[in-house]
């Protein structure tokens, strides 16, 4: 039996159960989702989905409400009001779900923080005139466990683009997929859609000439991480932009936007579907105005005319030194305002 305390870095799994093989040993792994890894999200916080890990493992998410009896029926050591001072101890709503509620929550620190699973959503039939816009990551085209993998996301816009949903999607997860493959299958998630736009990642550039040569209205990707990163948190905070429930592999891009960590590319992380988010989101002419939000994300005060700081997203396009004083002022408890241009 191997017995793991707290969150275990995922490269140690596959060899610890390596070593149980020969006896049928047992896992055991208890801990605080302090680290937010991929792994550990997807079979805590995906069961009962296509994405869950370890389905057939017994699971228990224990909340401290959960505490307050055992099993006999007799008092535990946790009564309501015990509760209610650890919840008042916590700095913040997320702290309250990891540390009372024992859920799987990564807030600081997270590239994508204004995104939440409750966008994943059921939204119904796509409106005959909403415009269909689609992206793709190539990918590096291997099986590989550590190679980036083929992506492609499609997104429905609003007429005044001020609404959208993430229709389809798709991950290449262990294949061996070449440019043209890519481009089949692109083909077959917009067949029957009122495909406006597409974008593709500049960097293959046989997926550009087959593209070209194909007669689908693809344009190179703006890869700005900067750009597409700062978009994709203001429509998530706007709530302008959901993913429809049991499309394609929305499961699949749901843990990467709640997993993927801010700052540099981490490759224990996989982001090859919310690349592809980014690529398209980057080229759709959004109007910010009709969302309530100024095109860096912050919300506009009705009442003073100034651009407030959004408290909930942090501002990574500025740099390190303006998300370390973010971080210091929400903790805080501090907004603070600048005036309106012009």
């Amino acid at each position: 039996m191997v017995t793991a305390d707290e969150e275990m870095p995922e490269e140690l799994f596959d060899e610890l159960m390596a070593r149980l093989s020969a006896t049928d040993g047992y896992f055991n792994m208890g801990f605080t989702a302090t680290l937010g890894l991929p792994l550990w999200y997807r079979t805590m916080e995906c069961q009962g989905k296509a994405e869950e890990a370890f389905k057939t493992a017994s699971k228990w998410q224990v909340s401290l409400y959960d505490c307050q009896t055992f099993l006999d029926g007799s008092p535990g050591l946790w009564d309501l009001k015990r509760i209610k001072q650890r919840e008042g101890q916590c700095s913040s709503e997320a702290e309250v779900l990891r540390r009372v509620h024992g859920r799987f929550v990564r807030e600081e620190g997270r590239k994508f923080a204004n995104f939440t699973p409750a966008l994943c959503k059921d939204n119904g039939p796509v409106p005959r005139d909403w415009q269909i816009y689609g992206g793709v990551d190539i990918g590096s085209g291997g099986s590989a466990k550590h190679r980036s993998k083929g992506a492609i996301i499609i997104i429905a816009v609003s007429p005044d683009f001020s609404k959208a949903r993430v229709i389809d999607s798709w991950r290449g997860d262990f294949l061996d997929t070449t440019a043209q493959d890519i481009l089949f299958k692109f083909k077959e998630l917009t067949t029957g859609r009122n495909l406006v736009q597409a974008c593709y990642d500049y960097q293959s550039r046989e997926f550009g000439i087959i593209a070209a040569r194909s007669g689908m209205p693809f344009i190179q990707a703006d890869k700005a991480r900067q750009t597409g990163e700062q978009t994709l948190n203001v429509l998530f905070r706007a709530d302008a932009l959901s993913l429809d429930e049991g499309a394609g592999d929305n499961e699949k891009l749901v843990t990467e936007l709640m997993t993927i960590p801010a700052g540099d590319k981490n490759r224990r992380f996989v982001d090859d579907l919310a690349d592809a988010l980014r690529y398209t989101c980057a080229m759709i002419p959004w109007d910010f105005t009709k969302m309530g939000v100024a095109p860096d994300g912050r919300p506009v005060s009705a009442e003073s005319g100034q651009e407030e700081e959004d408290f909930h997203a942090p501002p990574y396009h500025l740099g390190e030194a303006a998300v370390a004083a973010w971080e210091i002022r929400r903790r805080r408890g501090v907004t603070k305002s600048k005036p309106k241009d012009g």
